[in-house]
């Protein structure tokens, strides 16, 4: 039910076309399960209305979802499911917002997917937190012309935006927030670390968290890359 609920939140901000994750090596499998609850909740009359569109699968030939289009918002029931269901980060959707000040479709879907794995695919998760993270660090300096290299690592990318936004890092004006900030830049290089040793990324098992852990790796970035959208409107 929540992944549902999931993908209801989707339809509720906007997205109006749900496809194959094809950078995933089970977004086939994944996708059809997704398509599933999407085709269930419209038979629910959660969804105003909807298109499933199937083609053959390569190396079976069998018919499967490559895309559902949404035709229709949410209905009332919809919204009603949605909140009796979703328990997810309170802050989720202020989230979203913040994000839209970056202008990226991939970033917001970044943040979405984030959240739809946590679940699911733990370790998936912290590899779609990283990868938010990642693209608002780039996303930034490309706003301030910074230059950097498609080969500088997350933590170099980090140090260049932190250096960019002056966030106090170097600031001895207010004690509190540089140890704050400071532990903040402790945190990001850590979720760097993380990511190789447990995300889904580079041969990643993912055996050292659970969902809980994700859930908690999902909404500290997520609330990082809302704090840097805040800071970003103003100097951008």
């Amino acid at each position: 039910m929540k992944r549902m609920a999931q993908l209801l939140r989707d339809i509720r901000n906007g997205k109006t076309k749900f496809e194959i994750d094809r950078s995933d090596p089970k977004g086939m499998d994944k996708f059809q399960a997704d398509a599933t609850r999407l085709i269930e909740a419209e038979k629910r009359r959660y969804v105003e209305g909807m298109h499933p569109i199937k083609q053959p699968m390569p190396g079976s030939g069998q018919l499967g979802y490559t895309a559902i289009i949404v035709t229709g918002g949410l209905t009332f029931p919809g919204e009603q499911f949605l909140s009796e269901n979703l328990e997810d980060n309170p802050d989720a959707e202020q989230i979203h917002d913040q994000l839209h000040v970056f202008r990226s479709e991939y970033i917001s879907n970044s943040w979405q997917k984030a959240l739809g794995r946590i679940e699911e695919d733990p370790s998936g998760a912290i590899t779609a937190a990283r990868s938010l993270l990642e693209s608002v660090f780039k996303k930034i300096l490309e706003e301030k012309k910074v230059e950097f290299s498609k080969n500088d690592d997350f933590g170099v990318l980090w140090k260049k935006v932190s250096k960019v936004l002056d966030l106090g890092l170097s600031n001895d004006e207010n004690e509190m927030m540089k140890r704050f900030l400071g532990a903040c830049n402790s945190m990001i290089g850590s979720l760097a670390e993380l990511r190789n040793r447990s995300g889904d990324a580079h041969g990643g098992k993912g055996s050292t968290v659970d969902d809980a852990h994700s859930r908690l790796i999902v909404n500290i970035s997520g609330a990082f890359a809302g704090f840097l959208a805040d800071i970003s409107s103003v100097k951008l």
